[in-house]
């Protein structure tokens, strides 16, 4: 799997801002296209956690890689602050 670096100074702010605009994404594309980026994708509660897992596994061999080792008790926190906001902009209205 191939990990991101980043430009940008790392902040949960911008974090819970793009996955919440993500999931307002994912509602548009369910809208619009009648395909369920969330509930398609991964239709199992098994497909989900695997596909979590994978992401968090990857942040962590990122983060071991490049030394940020002693912030990895953070990955688990950021990362359900951004699954937490993807499902907020999936469930908001239009506007």
């Amino acid at each position: 799997g191939a990990a991101v670096s980043h430009s940008h100074p790392f902040s949960i702010k911008a974090i819970i801002r793009k996955a919440y605009r993500y999931g307002q994404s994912f509602r548009t594309i369910k809208e619009k296209h009648g395909f369920d980026v969330i509930h398609d994708a991964c239709p199992t509660l098994m497909d989900k956690v695997m596909v979590i897992m994978d992401v968090l596994m990857r942040h962590i061999r990122f983060f071991v890689k490049e030394g940020y080792g002693k912030y990895l008790f953070l990955l688990p926190i950021v990362r359900l602050c951004a699954y937490g906001a993807y499902w907020k902009g999936y469930a908001s209205k239009k506007q």
